[in-house]
């Protein structure tokens, strides 16, 4: 029986913890731990853990804000250094996993034993927060689709997330998140991942068992698409570290920078938002 490990970096969100926490408690499968990282070490945040009656394993850890670099991707590897699990994924303290979130994740790998990376249909949504309210709720849609490939995800073509993304422990930590990205971390673990085991490892899971809640004050949101360009660029310019791609593939990728930093000339915002508020 396979065991999975679930890494949450959080930071002085300990109202959203809270919810994240509750999902947690109600898989419908206990067999797996959960690794919480506190960035910055709030206090309120320690205190939703402490009182939240956690049935089931955890290890929390503090970790001091970075003074440079993504805090999410050192928490996540803070994370990876001690996963005991057979499979690693990740749970952001704004989302949360439905009911059958590990029992589905754990059944495509054991089922599955040539399978080492696979990303969930997520249940998504797009919302516009001001003030801490939301002031407009965007329509609900699934992502990727069922039909969603390899190549798809790597030419853009679907939506790659790291919340619900799952992968074997791969212990000697060869694999690790990049602190000097934040729009395109997700992208750039996936090339890793490719990289690492190949594209024939990696298997879509059909069940929808993610709720992903993205708004206006998140790193996309907040975003414009020079920063989007740029972080495209990073990667194009560092193409040797990422055996997975093709000539193919890095076309693709410099024409969507190009649209990218087209759009940034013209002077429009994230478009998700822009209809939304």
């Amino acid at each position: 029986m396979l065991k999975l490990s679930i890494v949450t970096v959080t930071r002085s969100r300990p109202q959203l913890l809270a919810r994240t926490i509750a999902s947690l408690k109600a898989q419908s499968s206990q067999d797996f731990e959960w690794i919480v990282v506190n960035d910055g070490e709030d206090v309120a945040t320690n205190k939703i853990i402490c009182d939240a009656d956690i049935c089931f394993p955890y290890t929390y850890l503090g970790m001091a804000h970075p003074d440079k670099g993504f805090a999410l991707a050192y928490g996540r590897n803070r994370g990876l250094t001690i996963a005991t699990g057979d499979v690693i994924t990740y749970l952001d303290d704004d989302n949360t996993f439905k009911p059958d979130f590990v029992a589905k994740t754990l059944d495509l790998f054991e089922r599955n034993p040539q399978v080492s990376y696979s990303m969930p249909i997520q249940q998504r949504r797009r919302d516009v927060v001001r003030d801490r309210a939301i002031v407009s709720s965007g329509k609900e849609f699934f992502s990727p689709t069922l039909d969603c490939t390899i190549e798809q995800l790597i030419r853009h073509e679907q939506l790659i997330d790291s919340n619900g993304f799952a992968h074997r422990n791969n212990r000697d930590l060869s694999l690790m998140w990049n602190p000097d990205l934040q729009i395109y971390i997700d992208y750039e673990f996936l090339l890793r991942c490719i990289s690492h085991w190949g594209r024939s490892s990696f298997k879509l899971n059909p069940a929808v068992i993610m709720d992903y809640v993205q708004t206006n004050l998140g790193i996309i949101g907040s975003s414009n698409y020079q920063d989007w360009t740029n972080e495209i660029d990073w990667i194009v310019n560092h193409r040797e570290s990422y055996t997975c791609l093709n000539d193919l593939d890095i076309h693709a990728l410099n024409r969507l920078k190009d649209e990218y930093r087209s759009r940034h000339q013209k002077i429009e915002s994230i478009k998700a938002f822009t209809l939304l508020s």
